[in-house]
């Protein structure tokens, strides 16, 4: 799963306090931030953005996090929480 921290043509970065915490689902039931956290199981606990493997596809520096442990032929559906210094949090 990868998601952009900082977009080079807009010159627009994720704050570095902002951490991220994922979560799966076999049904459709994580969208908000407590449907997330009363339904899907945590797949990583909080963790700044630059924690992760990081790579550039074109003008967008991704930060990466590679999932196991899922069967094949199964959909899955991941929501990452982002939470703000503040406390605030958003999906």
């Amino acid at each position: 799963m990868a998601w952009p921290i900082y977009d080079m043509y807009e010159d627009i970065y994720l704050p570095s306090d902002v951490q991220c915490k994922m979560f799966n689902s076999k049904s459709n039931n994580i969208g908000t931030v407590s449907d997330a956290g009363a339904n899907g199981t945590m797949a990583h606990d909080y963790a700044t953005t630059s924690s992760y493997n990081q790579t550039w596809v074109g003008h967008l520096l991704q930060s990466e996090l590679t999932m196991s442990a899922f069967k094949a032929g199964t959909t899955y559906y991941v929501n990452v929480i982002l939470k703000e210094s503040t406390g605030y949090k958003s999906v």
